[in-house]
C-alpha cells in the first residue's frame, strides 16, 4: 500500500488497550489515516475519529446508534450489534449490506 490507509478499525484486546487507544491513535493520526475506529468488546465500547483540516482527530457521534463512515459512504456499523449474545444471520448480514449498497 502506497500512504496511509484512509480507515483503520482497531478490535481492542485486554493485552492492547494502552496501544490501541494512545500510542496507535497518536501513529494513525500523525501518519495521515483519514478515520480510525475503535471497537472495545470489554467495555462495549466504539469510538470513532475522523481527522479535521489541521491533521487531528475529532470524535465522531452516532446517529440513532448507527456510525456511517466519512471515507465509506455506504459503510453503516449499527454499534449494539457488537454487543449482542446472538449473532446475526448470514441472511441478516446480506440484507444489511445489500441496504447499504442500493
Amino acid at each position: 500500500m502506497a500512504g496511509p490507509a484512509h480507515l483503520v478499525v482497531e478490535i481492542v484486546s485486554p493485552g492492547s488497550v494502552q496501544r490501541d487507544r494512545g500510542e496507535k491513535f497518536r501513529e494513525y493520526e500523525q501518519g495521515g489515516v483519514d478515520e480510525y475506529w475503535i471497537i472495545d468488546p470489554q467495555r462495549e465500547e466504539a469510538l470513532f475519529y475522523v481527522r479535521d483540516d489541521g491533521g487531528l482527530y475529532r470524535a465522531q457521534s452516532l446517529v440513532e446508534g448507527a456510525y456511517t463512515s466519512t471515507v465509506l459512504p455506504r459503510l453503516q456499523l449499527t454499534v449494539n450489534t457488537l454487543w449482542e449474545e446472538t449473532l446475526p444471520t448470514i441472511t441478516q448480514i446480506m440484507q444489511s449490506v445489500n441496504a447499504m449498497l442500493a
